[in-house]
């Protein structure tokens, strides 16, 4: 499978191919994603850093005001009508799992600190009984799918990871064909290089 990242542009202006990203066959539907950057950058860089941790072991609040606060881009991926489908049903599947995984082990370890802080008994050694299983099982799946998919945004792009390279193919040749009369396709490092960005 092949990585490759979306510009800001593209996203946008809806220019992704009509290619499935997961089978490189032709796609007739499309499946928005929400991209967010999670990182330290700008004014509330280090305030939304700590809330998004603090957010996802102690006090979920904070994490959704974190999410607020990232920047984010909306894209519509292509799929066939059956990776879509699959798709759409292991992630909810997935979500029923996480979900109340991720409360469980929140809650458990909130008691468990509590505990520690008005009883002075060592409450947190239950922490390697059941919460931090929990949290840890949840936490790569729920912070993946809150920010993005595959890696870590930047200020210009979006990375897509685990793509076919049917679908790389394809948008590098609309870039190729695009980018001398549509310069903006050209966002993540201003040159040539962005014709070729995808890692096989």
């Amino acid at each position: 499978m092949a990585r490759i990242t979306l510009t800001e542009y593209e996203c946008e202006h809806d220019l992704l191919p009509a290619v499935c990203v997961k089978c490189g066959q032709p796609a007739q539907d499309r499946l928005v994603r929400t991209f967010r950057i999670g990182d330290g950058r700008g004014p509330w860089g280090f305030w939304r850093s700590l809330a998004t941790l603090y957010g996802i072991l102690m006090f979920p609040p904070l994490l959704l005001w974190a999410l607020r606060r990232a920047r984010s881009m909306r894209a519509r991926v292509p799929y066939c009508r059956a990776d879509r489908a699959n798709t759409v049903r292991q992630e909810r599947f997935a979500y029923c799992i996480i979900i109340p995984c991720w409360i469980i082990g929140v809650v458990m370890l909130d008691s468990f600190v509590m505990e520690d802080i008005f009883t002075g008994r060592p409450g947190l050694l239950g922490l390697a009984i059941v919460p931090i299983p929990l949290l840890f099982t949840s936490l790569e799946a729920l912070t993946r799918k809150l920010f993005t998919q595959g890696g870590p945004a930047t200020t210009t792009g979006f990375p897509l990871t685990g793509v076919h390279p049917a679908f790389v193919s394809a948008l590098v040749e609309d870039r190729a064909r695009d980018c001398v009369a549509n310069p903006d396709r050209r966002a993540l490092r201003g040159d040539i290089r962005d014709d070729f960005d995808d890692e096989r």
